[in-house]
């Protein structure tokens, strides 16, 4: 993997721009048959006589014909071999408990919101962690695939329908020009391939299908997108480029494995992103300590200064409160900003930080009005009424912020330290 692709693909990590597109290769840890492993599967059930002309379109890996004749041979219509799909993944397909065998895991715990696979499974959905909604059958969205653009929690989107709804199933020529002459397809690969950018994987780079869905759509690929394939020929690096506006990631699993080949692309990236979030913690970190315990802080210290001495009126006493908190007002979108680029949940703390310290403030432009009005006020201002009213810990909150911070920061070095 180039270097250059590593930056490029953790710039778009980080912009929430990357979207994995995920073919069968990826299941193939689970038992589930390639397209080769699943019409060969279909074919067995056809006269014996009759199989050498299906292995002939096989072995060329065009699988439509292949399937074409199947289902001629077997006089079978698009939903008995839909059916037959399904029976044959679901007596075979097997749950690994290793992780170190798929890369569902990997992929489920990065910071994906969307992602796309043209699998009938649900292996990548029950290895994505966090928050995820239902797994999304495209053919039967209720509501418009723009929705699907910027989702707010994981979203897997099947494409090619699944197995729980196995009359979705996509396998033959029929079924797949169905699918995408379908408008709602149309609208969303155009939406999507216009603002996002795609990293497929999973992949072989003689998938029929695959190869059919990028010329088909051709149009719409206006950007350069990414495709993981095993030890291409410069050849097929070239073509993919030139024909496909795909650019080609590529490795060797000659003296390795496909998962651990993917691991390693995988996680370069999002090291990278790693030690980015943690350099953007520690940045954020030195931020709010300024804000919080420098400028807050040190305004209502001199407050109680100039009450103490006498040296403050009540309308300049609060103007400087009110000046205080429309500092921290203006603060605060590029602070949450900055917090939700880096991810998790930080940009909440922040949001409750800044309403507590904002209540506080207010609480004191009453108190001070009342306090520079002696013949209305029996409160006296001395420094301890002041810490406690106003600099407690449990009333900024500030050193439970800032321990959410260290604890976050250590888990992420944890973390990138493994890489």
């Amino acid at each position: 993997m180039k270097k250059d692709q590593i930056k490029k693909l953790n710039e778009l990590y980080l912009k929430g721009d990357l979207v994995p597109f995920i073919g069968a290769g990826l299941s193939y840890p689970f038992n589930i048959p390639t397209w080769d492993g699943l019409i060969g599967e279909l074919k067995q059930e056809i006269d014996i006589n009759l199989q050498p002309a299906i292995d002939f379109y096989l072995k060329r890996k065009n699988y439509w014909n292949a399937v074409d004749l199947i289902r001629d041979f077997g006089n079978y219509d698009e939903l008995e071999i839909q059916e037959k799909v399904m029976s044959i993944i679901d007596d075979k397909e097997l749950d690994t408990e290793n992780r170190d065998l798929h890369n569902y895991a990997d992929l489920g715990e990065m910071d994906f919101k969307l992602m796309l696979t043209t699998n009938y499974d649900n292996w990548l959905y029950n290895y994505t962690s966090g928050k995820k909604s239902n797994p999304v059958n495209l053919s039967r969205l209720q509501t418009s695939s723009e929705n699907l653009l910027t989702p707010k929690i994981k979203t897997v989107v099947h494409l090619h329908g699944t197995l729980s709804e196995y009359d979705t199933i996509v396998l033959s020529r029929n079924k797949y020009e169905e699918l995408y002459s379908n408008e709602r397809y149309t609208k969303l690969f155009g939406l999507l391939s216009g603002g996002k950018t795609f990293l497929f994987m999973g992949f072989s780079f003689d998938d029929q299908y695959i190869r059919r869905l990028l010329v088909d759509y051709k149009n719409y690929f206006n950007r350069i997108h990414y495709i993981i394939l095993n030890n291409p020929t410069d050849d097929i690096i070239k073509e993919f480029k030139q024909k496909y506006r795909l650019e080609v990631i590529s490795y060797n699993s000659d003296n390795s494995t496909h998962s651990n080949e993917l691991k390693q692309i995988l996680w370069r990236f999002s090291k990278a992103s790693l030690g980015n979030r943690i350099t953007s913690l520690y940045s954020l970190q030195h931020e709010m300590e300024e804000l919080i315990v420098g400028d807050v802080s040190e305004t209502l210290y001199d407050l109680l200064e100039y009450i103490q001495d006498g040296d403050i009126s009540s309308d300049e006493a609060f103007e400087k409160a009110d000046n205080l908190n429309k500092r921290l007002a203006n603060k605060l979108p590029d602070l949450v900003r900055k917090s939700v680029k880096i991810g998790g949940e930080i940009h909440k703390e922040i949001i409750h930080l800044h309403e507590r310290v904002s209540k506080l403030i207010h609480y004191l432009i009453v108190d001070l009005m009342m306090i520079l009005d002696p013949e209305n006020c029996d409160i006296v201002m001395d420094e301890e009424y002041f810490i406690d009213k106003y600099l407690k810990e449990e009333k900024i909150g500030f050193i439970r912020f800032d321990a959410l911070l260290e604890n976050e920061i250590r888990n992420l070095e944890k973390e990138h330290s493994k890489v």
